[in-house]
Formats: C-alpha cells, sequence, structure tokens
C-alpha cells in the first residue's frame, strides 16, 4: 500500500526549528507556555500569542529584538498571566498591511483586536522598543482597555524627533537583505554587542539559547518574506516597517 505521507518542505522544517530553539529559551528560564492563535477582523489577522502563569493580565508588546526577549523578564512576575503577543508578521503571527491605513489607528486596532480575542475587558501593557508606541496609542485611543503602561528601551515620542536610521535602513528594500543576515549566531551576537549587550553577553545575561532563538527567527521564512515588502515611515503617524 502506497504512503499518503507528504514530505516536510523547508518551510515547515525552518518553522519546526524556531519552535525548538524558542522551546529551549522558555525552558532556560524555568517557563513552558501555552500557544494559542488569536484571529482579528479589523484588522484581518491571525496572531500567535504564548501565556504563562495567572492572575492580573498582563500584555507584553515587543519591538526589534522580538517576542523572546521577555522570557528572562516573565521569570521574575509570578501572580500576573503574562500574555506575549507576536506582532503582525514577526514569528507565526500573519502579515498585515501597514500602508491602508495611518499606522496609529492601526496598532491600536490590533492590540484592541488582540483583547477582544482574548476575552479580556482591561490588562496591563508593557512595551519594548517600538513596542511602546504600540502600548501608548492603545491606551490613548482606548483608555478604558489598560491598566496600567510600561515602557521599556524607549526614546523620546515626540513630532520633532525623527525615526532613528537604523530604524529606517531596517524598513528600506535594504531592511530584507539586514534581516537575512539574522540567521547566522555570529552575525547575531555582532549585532548584540554593536547595541551596546557585550558585557551582558559576556557574562551570560544573554544566553546562548536567545542567541539560538534569534538565528532561528531570521531563518523563519513568513517573517522574512513580510519584513522584505513593508516600508518606513515618514513619520510616526504614517507608515513603518517590522520594527
Amino acid at each position: 500500500m502506497a504512503s499518503t505521507a507528504t514530505a516536510p518542505t523547508a518551510a515547515s522544517t525552518r518553522t519546526e526549528r524556531y519552535l525548538e530553539a524558542e522551546r529551549r529559551l522558555w525552558q532556560h528560564y524555568g517557563l513552558e507556555p501555552d500557544e494559542r492563535f488569536l484571529d482579528l477582523d479589523t484588522p484581518t489577522a491571525r496572531l500567535r500569542v504564548l501565556e504563562v502563569g495567572s492572575g492580573e493580565p498582563v500584555l507584553f508588546v515587543h519591538g526589534t529584538v522580538g517576542p523572546g526577549g521577555w522570557p528572562s523578564l516573565i521569570r521574575e512576575l509570578p501572580g500576573f498571566r503574562s500574555i506575549v503577543l507576536e506582532r503582525p508578521g514577526w514569528g507565526l503571527s500573519s502579515a498585515v498591511d501597514f500602508s491602508r491605513q495611518q499606522y496609529k489607528t492601526l496598532v491600536a486596532d490590533v492590540l484592541r483586536g488582540a483583547l477582544d480575542a482574548l476575552g479580556l475587558d482591561r490588562a496591563h501593557v508593557v512595551g519594548g522598543s517600538i513596542g511602546n508606541v504600540w502600548a501608548l496609542r492603545l491606551a490613548a485611543q482606548h483608555p478604558s482597555r489598560v491598566g496600567r503602561v510600561v515602557l521599556l528601551g524607549g526614546g523620546p515620542i515626540v513630532s520633532e524627533v525623527g525615526v532613528p536610521g537604523v530604524i529606517r535602513l531596517l524598513a528600506s528594500p535594504a531592511g530584507a537583505l539586514m534581516v537575512r543576515l539574522q540567521d547566522r549566531p555570529g552575525v547575531v551576537r555582532s549585532m548584540l554587542r554593536q547595541s551596546g549587550h557585550g558585557a551582558s553577553l559576556d557574562d551570560g545575561r544573554i544566553p546562548d539559547e536567545f542567541v539560538d532563538w534569534r538565528t532561528a527567527l531570521g531563518r523563519e521564512p513568513t517573517r522574512c518574506a513580510t519584513n522584505a515588502r513593508w516600508s518606513a515611515p515618514s513619520s510616526e503617524g504614517s507608515r513603518i516597517g517590522p520594527v
């Protein structure tokens, strides 16, 4: 009898490697998150979240480092229901077209839709880097849905301060090449050092499991394809790529 099993595709193999690297990263911190997918109507998207713990809900919105930057913090937050969102186009979340709507409106809609899909009337929100903008936009446009807002690693968000050059580069056509270069551990470590994290690498505060996860993320095909086709903004209020 002939077998009907299909051979794994290159894309599925890379995704499996990403999930395994993710599992090892969370296990490094003694955590085993539950996976869940959220279907949004406005905008249309399917977003992946990872949940750990129980208690007051806290939504974590990552920046350029990606969702793997949260486990070390979440380990120190017992007594909370920690919900890590993979923003559109990251990890296993589907992409959205940021050019069709004002950025500030779209990101607030994404987070409001995530809270709706999670069945949450209200949650605390922790943002990292560009995730700070997402958290603030949700709080500004839907204040009743937000408890406390915590901002990590962000700069001044005022109209006089333009988008940093490295972010513009990441969101440009050249950014697609930069994203693909991150599929090598040496490149990931080099970028971390150039970002001021050399001491953390040297003393083990950034473990090998994180480097392996970030490398696998760079190889994950959905994110690479998504990153290659988004464009940079002239200001925070218009458009921005997958930073």
